[in-house]
């Protein structure tokens, strides 16, 4: 008999408003349910499915009375055995798959795929090509289930069988590979080379000035993007500011981005307007994972997988960055990879606008060494000016179409310098030839000395850094 307890006292505190006699046993089939089950002594063997075909009630009311009204039948020693019959027949249906799977080839397929770094086995040994050759005739998603636990049970009987260690320079070296499969014309050439010189300018500005990193909130956002369940993600990448920072200074922040990927060995790879730049992480990060989501739900009409898709492609297209995943091509539009007029590369510059750094961009031809990418740099920055002007306005004078307007510059520094109160006949000539900001030092260090705070120049000879770390040049002392 069904424990009593059960019915007046637990059952009434699991369902507000049960009441006894009112649910359970309140329909024929349950009634019949309750008679077969109070047949049933502990011990005794019974099959819950039998239960329910010969009760009328579903196999799934049947194990909710034995487990609140009749625990101490157990789930019933028959059912068990009917499970591991049922478990059997699966085994031995496995058993056939994995020896058909072995008998058409995939232990030799599985062998060559192992014999290469992991990643780095031909396209025929692919997951998709593999589930395509061996299951045909069943999705995708379920042809990889099927492989990997054959795969697993391989593994299993031939513990030998390990993938062969990568060589960290393998994955380089195969992208050079599928690089070098077509080759640019001398003009693309250079502008691929003008693109890569693009990329190190970036890097070098951002090792030196690492901070950047921080306050360019668009980079970060760039390096910080995720993809979690199909949603963008921009927590932080990193915990503390200084993980950031040391990336910045490793002069790796920014890498090449493909619009089509050189894994797919398309006859366009190596054209300048497939090119673009992007931060490092992003690229190899946050695309793969776009990429993986895209293959996962192609031809998905879930409205939630559309939005995705949507807000992917919007914030692709607001950091001006177009990509080619599953054959379609997602954010920002197609812009040229050079202006001829102007020298810039316009896809690359739309991308460095829409990232804050814009005043980056590089609009000339750079050969690619270090030297000149220095170089660039400065260009770019406009560092070096301060040291032409006193040379320009010496030669003012005696230039006849230069002369009025660079002394007119001169002129208004010295203007500027006299309105922050550096007038003299020493102040005066050197906001000419240097600068309102040369003057005002000039004027401070001149009040220093006159207070006596600064150091004895008698054995001095290194004028650009004092021992005592005050003053590093005239220009700026304050």
């Amino acid at each position: 008999m069904a424990n009593e307890t059960l019915f007046t006292d637990i059952l009434p505190r699991l369902r507000p408003g049960y009441k006894v006699g009112g649910t359970v046993g309140s329909t024929p089939e349950t009634k019949k349910l309750i008679e077969l089950l109070n047949e049933i002594k502990p011990g005794d063997s019974f099959n819950q499915s039998d239960l329910s075909k010969k009760s009328g009630v579903s196999r799934k009311l049947v194990g909710k009375y034995l487990k609140k009204l009749y625990p101490q039948l157990g789930r019933g020693t028959g059912t068990k055995d009917a499970g591991r019959k049922l478990g059997d027949r699966a085994k031995d249906a496995a058993d056939v798959e994995y020896k058909k799977l072995l008998d058409e080839g995939f232990l030799e397929d599985y062998k060559k795929r192992i014999q290469s770094p992991k990643s780095a086995a031909g396209s025929s040994l692919s997951n998709r090509a593999l589930a395509k050759k061996y299951f045909p005739n069943v999705s995708e998603v379920a042809a990889f289930g099927r492989l990997e636990r054959a795969a697993k049970r391989i593994r299993k009987d031939n513990p030998e069988l390990i993938y062969k260690k990568g060589d960290p320079q393998a994955a380089y070296i195969k992208r050079q590979e599928r690089k070098n499969l077509y080759k640019p014309s001398e003009d693309e050439a250079k502008i691929l080379r003008q693109q890569n010189a693009q990329k190190k300018i970036l890097n070098k500005y951002f090792q030196k000035n690492p901070e950047q990193l921080l306050k360019k909130s668009k980079v970060k956002k760039m390096l910080d993007a995720k993809l979690v369940d199909g949603k963008l993600d921009f927590s932080p990448r990193y915990k503390n500011k200084k993980d950031y920072i040391n990336l910045a200074k490793a002069g790796k922040l920014f890498d090449e981005f493909d619009v089509t990927p050189i894994r797919s060995e398309k006859r366009n790879i190596q054209f300048p307007v497939n090119k673009n730049v992007g931060v490092g992480k992003f690229n190899q990060g946050f695309i793969r994972q776009v990429d993986a989501y895209y293959k996962k739900n192609k031809g998905s009409t879930d409205p939630k997988v559309l939005s995705n898709k949507r807000k992917i492609s919007n914030y692709l297209n607001s950091v001006g960055i177009r990509v080619e995943v599953e054959g379609e091509r997602i954010g920002a539009k197609t812009l040229p990879a050079i202006d001829r007029k102007t020298g810039e590369l316009s896809n690359i510059k739309n991308t460095l606008n829409k990232l804050g750094v814009g005043n980056l961009s590089l609009n000339t031809y750079v050969p690619p060494k270090t030297r000149n990418i220095t170089k660039a740099l400065d260009k770019i920055l406009g560092v070096g000016k301060a040291v032409a002007r006193p040379v320009l306005r010496a030669a003012a004078p005696i230039i006849p179409f230069a002369g009025p307007a660079i002394m007119a510059m001169g002129a208004a520094d010295v203007a500027e310098a006299a309105e922050k109160g550096a007038i003299g006949l020493d102040e005066s000539p050197v906001a000419y030839y240097l600068g309102p900001k040369a003057a005002v030092g000039l004027m401070n260090l001149k009040a220093r000395a006159q207070r006596g705070e600064l150091p004895d120049l008698a054995d001095e000879t290194d004028f650009t850094s004092f021992r005592n770390g005050g003053i590093v040049a005239v220009k700026g002392v304050n």
